[in-house]
């Protein structure tokens, strides 16, 4: 066994170290084995008690090796101060072991004090006598414990400060109770006269106190307190505070200068350094042990009490006891609540820092968990989505159509909710990023009610726009985040509204502080049905909807307010609800200090005309684990002069395009074999492959991925479902073009019944009645002023019996009974090409 090792088992030093008391882990040991033997805890109580009264014995017999010189008395009984630390550690089943003990004791004392100076000689009288004062004093001691045990609450007064100064107190009153009762005994006796009546009750209640105050605080403590550990330099730390603890105690009590500058001060560092290292038990043991070396060095003639007068002696003795075992337990008290205190810090830091971890580790599952469920709804619903789109451009027939659309609809929804999820886990987890640009608000919030104007139409609810006029032309704003929160409102709104109108408002002031500035406010206005009072506070949680809400009736997963609640709350806004159940509702969002944008707002790009867009003859690589995507793409290319090659997965790919290299390469990211970051790693290592421009097609949204993406050298990338626009608008940026005119209108039997002279009349009447709309429409879809140009044209193609003229008219009511946004807007692109052919009529009848 090692040197430390041994040293730290040693119970001395295992106990002066902290660790915990061996007597106490004895103790325990011992009830265990009894509680299984019960006809052994008589003979073990008689044990114990034995043990008890000849402890108490030798306490009383090295307590008088402690008398002062001249007094006949000693300053301390440490009998009394071991006689409560019994009964408090063993408790009140060992008052009789305690009687026992101070019967025997008191037999000494009448032996060799009281009798021999007492004026009679009846023993009967002696016995009488001794037998009060062992019953005094054991009741003495049982009332001290009943009130420290039933007052403080603790069989261990001395963890907190206020548990020691009720000790304190207590026991103070008790043994001065105590040698108040034992006074008459002895004065019967006639062992004391008069004169000292009062120096022997003082020294009585006083060495009994200071017994309490030292070796009590000693036993119970060291027997009890489990300390703090100091890791492999305990030792070493113990040896240290003895080596400076001999140093005070010579300085204090044996040296020279001693007999002329009194240094009792320096016995406070060491008490304060062994409480600061070893806690309550170092404190205790340093204060009983300094007590200890204080009473002997008087008794021996040296160290600073000698300095006082004779008669002085033994009270100043008494009471430096007690104030510095007072002064040990306080110090110890402090500095034990310090290091709890510390110790529960760190407990709480390491609780957090493994809550932290598990947060942490919780949020990334949460996130792989979304990313891999989003990849996997996405994926199918590129298919669907994508096959309805080619589709709805093919089919003629209405109810066919119709049926396309609902496909649509139901898919849109589903893609719309996997966005509301995942939009309000990246909120939550505190990694959605805002993209601040220039933002022309009116146009935002008049494309809003475009795209909400069918489903106004279908319910013939009016919609209304009112923009304060003050309002600037262009603010610095996160467009997409914004157009989120009016997407969720309007939807909100147009929802629950079966009559009446959904109005949109937009104004602003002018900021107090910065007039570069403005305070803006957007409100949306329903008369729909209504929020009841003690709904308004829930209805911005997460999957909270009304109460007793007609779920079948209005759908929606309660994510639409809680998301932009958010937003608005990333964007330094507040949103607020007003509302009366049955009338309508009012939602307002409030922005302040939103800044003025001296730049234009970026043009909005229209949609692409597909049926005017030819691409050049280009080779394709299609990269795709799943064969219905890449079917899908080449389906949507049908048309157009590429040839088109697919591959399964990276490795795949890389090999083909080493073997013959294509133009443009629009590959998956997530695939077995070799991903899409490995495929475009090995692509741009190959200086065959190296130029081939790579574009990314995947179902993945997470912010951090489309960094990566972004970061990784990918010329382009396409989220799924991708629409047939972007797909379009994707390879625009890479491949070479052209945009095509319209063909001209086939010749049937009836054009050369078509009167031509009438062109300029049309001309005229379309300029006149339609230029200003067909203007108005290329920036807005307006509901109304698309009915009144489709209504127009109609009824300009019976007045001028046109076939161009004729046939733009049906396309244009075709899409607009559709209802799909993007179509109307390839008919208005198609106008000013109806107005090309019309004047190449004119130009035609004049050659």
């Amino acid at each position: 066994m090692k040197l430390t090792e041994l040293a730290e088992n040693t119970w001395g030093v295992t106990i002066f170290l902290n660790k915990p008391g061996q007597a106490t882990v004895y103790f325990e040991r011992l009830q265990s084995w009894l509680a299984e033997r019960p006809a052994w805890n008589g003979f073990f109580y008689l044990l114990e008690s034995l043990l008890y009264v000849l402890g108490y014995k030798y306490c009383g017999a090295f307590s008088m090796s402690f008398v002062i010189p001249g007094t006949a008395s000693t300053p301390i009984w440490l009998g009394a101060g071991f006689a409560l630390a019994v009964l408090l550690l063993r408790g009140a089943r060992f008052i009789p072991a305690i009687f026992l003990s101070i019967a025997v004791a008191e037999i000494d004392f009448f032996s060799y004090v009281i009798i021999p100076q007492a004026s009679q000689d009846s023993i009967s009288v002696h016995l009488l006598m001794w037998f009060l004062l062992t019953t005094a004093v054991t009741l003495n001691l049982s009332a001290g414990y009943f009130a420290v045990t039933l007052l403080v609450g603790t069989a261990n007064p001395f963890r907190q400060m206020s548990h020691i100064l009720a000790y304190v107190g207590l026991t103070a009153l008790t043994f001065l109770i105590g040698a108040t009762l034992a006074l008459p005994i002895v004065m019967f006796e006639g062992a004391v006269g008069s004169g000292g009546l009062f120096l022997l009750w003082r020294n009585w209640w006083l060495s009994d106190y200071a017994s309490a105050l030292s070796i009590t605080p000693l036993m119970i403590v060291l027997l009890n307190e489990r300390g703090r550990a100091f890791g492999k330099n305990s030792l070493f730390k113990a040896l240290g505070f003895i080596g400076i603890y001999s140093a005070i105690v010579f300085v204090v009590f044996l040296s020279p200068l001693t007999h002329r500058y009194p240094m009792l001060w320096l016995l406070y560092c060491a008490l304060m350094l062994a409480a600061i290292l070893f806690g309550e038990s170092g404190a205790v043991l340093v204060g009983f042990s300094s007590s200890l070396l204080a009473l002997w060095a008087t008794v021996q003639g040296i160290g600073p009490f000698t300095l006082f007068p004779a008669e002085f002696v033994l009270i100043t003795e008494q009471l430096f006891v007690a104030f510095f075992m007072i002064s040990s337990l306080v110090f110890a008290s402090i500095l034990s609540e310090k290091q709890k205190m510390l110790d529960e810090l760190v407990r709480l830091n390491q609780i957090a820092e493994v809550a932290t971890q598990q947060a942490m580790d919780s949020n990334r599952i949460k996130s792989e968990f979304l990313a891999n469920m989003s990849h996997e709804i996405r994926t199918p619903l590129n298919a669907v989505i994508g096959f309805t789109e080619l589709l709805s451009r093919t089919l003629k027939d209405r109810q066919q159509l119709s049926y396309l659309q609902a496909i649509k609809a139901g898919g849109q929804s589903l893609l719309t909710l996997i966005n509301d999820v995942l939009d309000l886990s990246k909120i939550e987890a505190g990694k959605l990023d805002l993209q601040y640009e220039p933002v022309a608000l009116r146009d935002l919030l008049e494309e809003v009610l475009n795209i909400f104007g069918a489903k106004a139409e279908e319910k013939n609810v009016k919609l209304i726009l009112d923009i304060d006029p003050v309002l600037p032309e262009c603010l610095i704003l996160d467009e997409v985040r914004l157009r989120q929160i009016l997407f969720n409102l309007m939807g909100n709104a147009l929802k629950f509204t079966d009559r009446g109108h959904v109005k949109v408002s937009a104004s602003s002031i002018l900021n107090e502080i910065d007039d570069s500035k403005v305070d803006m406010v957007i409100s949306v206005e329903d008369t729909g049905v209504g929020i009841p009072k003690h709904a308004l506070k829930s209805i911005f949680e997460a999957f909270t909807q009304q109460e007793k809400q007609d779920t079948k009736k209005y759908g929606g997963t309660g994510l639409g307010l809680s998301i932009s609640r958010k937003l608005v709350s990333m964007m330094d806004g507040t949103i607020e609800v007003e509302s009366n159940f049955g009338e309508g509702s009012v939602f307002k969002v409030f922005f302040t200090g939103v800044s003025i944008s001296a730049s234009e707002a970026k043009s909005r790009i229209k949609n692409v005309n597909l049926e005017r867009i030819q691409f050049e003859p280009a080779k394709l690589l299609i990269v795709d684990d799943i064969e219905v995507n890449r079917e899908l793409i080449k389906e949507i290319f049908g048309n157009q002069p590429f040839e088109i090659r697919q591959a399964e997965n990276g490795l795949e790919a890389v090999q083909m395009a080493t073997e013959n290299p294509p133009d443009l390469i629009i590959t998956d990211i997530r695939m077995p074999v070799m991903d899409g970051f490995e495929e475009l790693k090995s692509l741009r290592q190959n200086p065959q492959t190296a130029q081939i421009p790579v574009v990314a097609l995947t179902a993945s949204v997470m912010d951090h991925e489309i960094y990566k993406l972004q970061e990784s050298g990918f010329n382009g990338y396409l989220r799924k479902p991708a629409k047939l626009d972007n797909i379009y608008k994707e390879l625009m940026k890479i491949l070479p073009y052209q945009q095509l005119q319209p063909p001209p209108p086939e010749s049937g039997p009836d054009q050369a019944a078509e009167d031509l002279s009438r062109i300029p009349e049309l001309l005229q009447r379309l300029e006149s009645e339609l230029s200003e709309v067909q203007r108005i429409l290329s920036k807005n879809q307006k509901m109304n002023l698309l009915e009144k140009f489709s209504g127009t044209l109609l009824r300009l193609s019976l007045e001028f019996p046109l076939g161009c003229l004729k046939a733009y008219a049906e396309d244009f009511s075709e899409r607009l009974d559709s209802f799909d946004s993007d179509r109307i807007d390839q008919g208005l692109q198609n106008y000013p090409t109806l107005i090309s052919q019309l004047e190449t009529l004119i130009k035609t009848e004049a050659d």
